[in-house]
């Protein structure tokens, strides 16, 4: 009697394993896809760990994997990690800021210094960039006390950023995928950035409330990333998908008590 056909077997199961850099165990869950042929004497494996998640893709869907470091496969590349980002401030200067309400325009900025912040805590890297600063002004000044020295500053000659090979050149040497977006405005350089990357092979992430446009312009802004595909989240969703466990949570403990951007509750 001939072999029975090839099988396919799916299964989760939850374990336990250390924290990478820490001896206190984590509970984690490893998805295993096996697959086997006729005739071969072994699955192919193929195990990657990125925090505290590690998962089993199959060792024949390299093609079908997605481009973030670590090879996560689509389906798991919901969270966003922080090893793997950078945070990109769009163009939040004077001349877009002056279109909002004053609140409104107090609010962004602050939020956007905060994550520039804590992005700097966790040694994300951090860019700048401005649309015809002789025009426009810089990047508002409360974000810039924040930057880190070396993050860049780029003058941004098209709507989106993607259209512009020395910034997208200094993107690529971080040897990240995942770029978080957050600045002005949001249907216009935002949405032309997040999308025209996404395009490019990265994950994009967009800070909804630490973006903004003036009127309707805003939720026709996210609307129009969304159906494009763009992952959208919120200030603080972000900060505890970069901070991901109590552990790491604890160690930026003191800047998460002392300083609090406006209109967020952590």
């Amino acid at each position: 009697m001939p072999p029975p056909a090839a099988k396919r077997e799916n299964r989760r199961r939850t374990r336990s394993l250390p924290h990478a850099g820490h001896t206190s165990a984590v509970s984690t869950v490893a998805v295993m896809d096996r697959r086997s042929s006729k005739g071969s004497s072994q699955a192919k494996q193929t195990y990657s760990q990125v925090g505290i998640v590690t998962v089993t893709v199959r060792g024949d869907a390299d093609a079908n994997q997605s481009p973030r470091r670590g090879g996560y496969p689509p389906d798991m590349a919901s969270l966003t990690d922080d090893a793997d980002s950078v945070l990109i401030v769009i163009d939040t200067q004077p001349g877009f800021l002056d279109k909002l309400r004053p609140p409104d325009a107090d609010a962004v900025v602050d939020r956007i210094r905060w994550l520039v912040r804590l992005a700097t805590l966790l040694a994300v890297p951090v860019l700048v960039t401005e649309e015809q600063p002789e025009r426009n002004g810089a990047t508002a000044a409360p974000i810039v006390a924040a930057l880190p020295k070396e993050a860049p500053r780029h003058t941004k000659p098209a709507f989106g950023l993607a259209a512009c090979p020395p910034i997208v050149a200094d993107l690529e040497r971080y040897d990240r995928r995942t770029a978080v977006l957050c600045g002005l405005e949001t249907d216009v350089c935002v949405a032309q950035s997040a999308i025209g990357l996404k395009d490019a092979g990265w994950k994009v992430v967009v800070v909804e409330d630490a973006a903004a446009s003036p009127g309707h312009a805003h939720a026709q802004g996210l609307a129009r990333m969304r159906a494009a595909g763009v992952e959208l989240a919120g200030v603080k969703a972000l900060a505890y998908e970069w901070l991901r466990t109590v552990e790491r949570t604890e160690r930026v403990e003191r800047f998460l008590e002392s300083d609090v951007p406006i209109g967020i509750v952590l």
